[in-house]
């Protein structure tokens, strides 16, 4: 799953909800 960024989402979909 890629976002707008080309970033992998999964990544942001771990990082993200245990960075906040």
């Amino acid at each position: 799953i890629e976002t707008s960024n080309g970033v992998i989402h999964v990544i942001d979909a771990v990082l993200l909800p245990a960075a906040e």
